[in-house]
């Protein structure tokens, strides 16, 4: 069992780090593990790094992360970009890659992420719902909301190749620039 405490990364602040860990001459696993603190909520995690005998430059990685009814409002990068911005995140994340040579290669990216309860400066704005999949090499995104009364969709595709061709699109069902009266 590993326990880190005062975490800090990518601008992101954890009190504790908590996961089980086993390790054998060609698999490192994590189990349970969970950070708690960061944005003020827990993420969990697991996963998992399979490799020849020593040979730890190629093999295969999966992990997944959950996180639930994180606030919007204590992930750092929100204040300085929007001040007044609250609201509530919940995301679940697979992810598989090759490692060849140091690199890794995704072969599988899916999930799910929801934005609800979305306001700012006490204004109701809405939701946001975000899809990623993996079907054979292709990634595909999907983006659909509800905000200030305009309904969205958008989607894009992404080859999961060495040239990384991308398209896309976005559409608003209908746009409200209604004004609040003070």
């Amino acid at each position: 069992h590993l326990t880190v405490t005062s975490l800090s990364a990518y601008g992101e602040d954890a009190d504790r780090m908590e996961a089980s860990a086993t390790f054998s001459s060609h698999e490192l696993k994590i189990q349970q593990g969970s950070l708690v603190g960061v944005a003020g909520g827990r993420i969990s995690f697991s996963g998992s790094y399979m490799h020849a005998p020593a040979d730890w430059q190629n093999g295969s990685v999966s992990v997944r992360i959950d996180g639930g009814d994180l606030p919007v409002k204590d992930f750092k990068f929100i204040p300085a970009a929007a001040p007044d911005l609250t609201g509530r995140v919940s995301t679940r994340v697979q992810f598989a890659a090759d490692v060849v040579n140091s690199s890794v290669r995704p072969v599988r990216i899916d999930g799910h992420t929801a934005v609800r309860h979305l306001s700012s400066g006490g204004t109701e704005l809405g939701s946001v719902d975000a899809n990623i999949s993996t079907k054979s090499q292709n990634l595909s995104f999907a983006l659909q909301g509800d905000l200030r009364d305009s309904r969205f969709h958008g989607s894009a595709e992404v080859k999961l190749t060495q040239e990384a061709p991308v398209s896309g699109e976005l559409s608003f069902d209908r746009i409200s620039l209604g004004r609040s009266e003070e």
